[in-house]
């Protein structure tokens, strides 16, 4: 990946943004918990294109919040085990995960995450639970492991939002502590087991499957019934002909267009370019 520095950013930052770049990776393994549980196109196509990425360092500041998060841990860590890596053959794949902590007196393995509020809005991605509990499986024959934890950061949290909101509209504090559900054994390898089925498949046969509505965070258009000097819409419909007809038989509304997006292709995919399914999403988009 080549990283540039538009806005000119101060070389000590620039520096160690591509020093903490550089540290990703899935160390003697062929893919990691992360990889495993990211979309299959995306995973084959930043094996192809990783050299041919051009990112600019202003776009990777949400590294350095992680990597200071991290750092902070391990200055603190007195009783317990920071960022330790195992790795662990599987269906000759060999399938690695790198731990935030784990804390040997209460047997719980924990995760440390800078997120937006939305994610407490819209719940819990199903990732952060599978995360874990990859990683429980890799460690189970090392340490007893009996909770999961995640440690929540949230960026963009606001005081006087979360004084104005419902408990169940806003995180009540920048920080919030959740426990995942610990799998069974025999549940965490046959999650595992599966998705590396799914990426052994494009091996042999060498056909790129395309991401899911779900992969890609597909959210899709509706048409909002709105009402003039009212900020919320009346009624929101998925299809636009069901929306003219409640306008028509209800006097004094229009039809709002609330244009769909694909969340994760536009926002969080480094392999878009080169990905023909987003290309064809984003030529779909314009002709709507």
């Amino acid at each position: 990946m080549k990283i540039t520095n538009n806005l000119n950013l101060p070389e000590p930052l620039l520096n160690g943004i591509i020093m903490i770049n550089s540290e990703y990776n899935a160390g003697e393994s062929d893919i990691s918990a992360t990889q495993l549980i990211s979309p299959v196109r995306q995973y084959f196509l930043m094996k192809e294109h990783r050299n041919e990425i051009t990112k600019d360092a202003s776009d990777m500041i949400k590294a350095i919040k992680g990597s200071s998060l991290h750092h902070i841990i391990e200055m603190g860590n007195i009783k317990g085990i920071v960022e330790e890596r195992a790795i662990e053959e599987l269906i000759g794949w060999k399938v690695s995960g790198k731990f935030d902590y784990y804390d040997p007196e209460t047997k719980t393995l924990w995760d440390y995450k800078t997120t937006n509020v939305w994610e407490y809005v819209f719940g819990l991605k199903p990732e952060r639970e599978q995360q874990l509990n990859i990683y429980a499986y890799l460690f189970r024959n090392k340490y007893p492991i009996e909770k999961l934890k995640i440690c929540f950061i949230f960026d963009g949290w606001m005081r006087k939002q979360a004084e104005r909101s419902a408990a169940s509209d806003y995180p009540p504090r920048e920080v919030l502590i959740y426990e995942v559900r610990l799998w069974t054994e025999e549940e965490q390898e046959f999650f595992i087991l599966n998705r590396l089925a799914d990426f052994e498949k494009v091996v042999k046969t060498d056909e790129l499957p395309f991401c899911t509505d779900e992969e890609r965070w597909v959210k899709p258009t509706t048409y909002a019934c709105m009402k003039d000097g009212r900020k919320s819409a009346v009624r929101v419909f998925n299809d636009l002909p069901f929306a003219q007809a409640y306008v028509k038989e209800n006097k004094g509304l229009r039809v709002e267009i609330r244009k769909g997006e694909i969340g994760r292709c536009a926002l969080y995919c480094d392999v878009r370019d080169f990905c023909d399914q987003y290309k064809e999403s984003m030529r779909h988009n314009e002709e709507e």
